[in-house]
């Protein structure tokens, strides 16, 4: 006998929620399916709430993606952190500011604001270099 048709043994099918009963039970044995799905939803349609700090933010955003996709690589789940972090910034404003300028330091697994490439072109021309 499997462990199905274990859990299923002595289970009343006459009862009128006799169906979300055994869905219950199997899921209780076995899991979801895809237990990776909620946090994939939830990454996606994650914003910052008011009350939490850009660096809280990131670390929510950061665990929620290495739920969604545990067998992805840093280099893989870069650009995805990047881009919801950039999405889900409440502030309008430091929204639009910091789009193209945000790179993510591995090592410390943070995001942080790299200097904007015209920038670093005009010091380089005011040194002469």
């Amino acid at each position: 006998m499997g462990p199905a048709a274990e859990i299923l043994r002595g289970f009343d099918d006459s009862a009128d929620k006799a169906l979300d009963e055994m869905w219950g039970r199997l899921h209780h044995r076995f899991g979801t399916v895809d237990e990776c799905q909620p946090a994939m939803r939830d990454l996606e349609s994650r914003r910052q709430s008011e009350s939490e700090s850009l660096a809280e933010f990131q670390q929510v955003l950061w665990t929620l993606q290495r739920e969604a996709w545990p067998d992805q690589s840093d280099e893989q789940r870069d650009p995805v952190l990047k881009r919801r972090f950039e999405k889900g910034v409440a502030s309008a404003e430091l929204r639009q500011s910091i789009i193209g300028i945000l790179t993510f330091d591995r090592p410390r697994r943070k995001l942080v604001f790299s200097q904007p490439r015209w920038e670093r072109r005009r010091r380089r021309r005011a040194s002469g270099l």
